[in-house]
């Protein structure tokens, strides 16, 4: 019988089992397997807002380009009506289905997209220099700080980034199918 189960883009670059993982000088690439993905959309942002924090006890962003958090959720603007939940605890059914309930009666939809989507990390001291060689985003901290996010091309591939709390890297999520092409372009910016 053919194995169902998720497989990650990435699983050819696996460690031991583990997350795919790349390293070079004062950086780290790391993807982030585990993280469950729902999109949310719907028209009455604050109807949903509150729906959300009384569910999932988190809160959309208020304004573009910026992330809400919730204990191990976040939701990150994608438009004005359309924000990226992301989940570092639940499973992807279970997410969708808090979601759903969260929602119901709303003229809303939620949808589990956790497989069209990879999720990297990027950390270290050159983590902001390595990005910068294919993004045309300014990632200076004071520009891009944390609680931020942005869609932008890197390397020419639509992404969407993070700035990790203190300074520490950046999150990105972008296209599952174009993941081995951006490990790849990380992988000669990594040296």
């Amino acid at each position: 019988m053919a194995d169902l189960a998720p497989r990650s883009p990435l699983a050819a670059d696996a460690r031991d089992g583990g997350p795919a993982l790349a390293e070079g000088r004062n950086v780290t690439l790391r993807e982030r397997p585990r993280q469950a993905r729902c999109l949310l959309r719907g028209t009455d942002r604050d109807a949903l807002d509150a729906a959300l924090a009384a569910r999932l006890r988190c809160h959309l962003p208020a304004a573009p380009n910026r992330v809400g958090s919730g204990p191990h959720l976040d939701c990150l603007w994608l438009r004005p009506d359309a924000w990226l939940l992301v989940d570092d605890v639940r499973a992807p059914a279970d997410l969708l289905a808090e979601v759903q309930a969260a929602i119901a009666g709303q003229f809303a939809t939620a949808a589990d997209v956790t497989d069209a989507w990879i999720g990297l990390a990027l950390t270290g001291a050159r983590a902001a220099e390595v990005l910068a060689a294919g993004c045309p985003l300014d990632l200076d901290p004071r520009a891009f700080p944390a609680g931020r996010s942005a869609r932008t091309l890197l390397a020419q591939v639509p992404a969407l980034l993070r700035p990790l709390p203190d300074a520490a890297g950046f999150e990105i999520h972008a296209d599952a199918s174009l993941a081995r092409y951006l490990w790849g372009w990380f992988g000669s910016q990594l040296g």
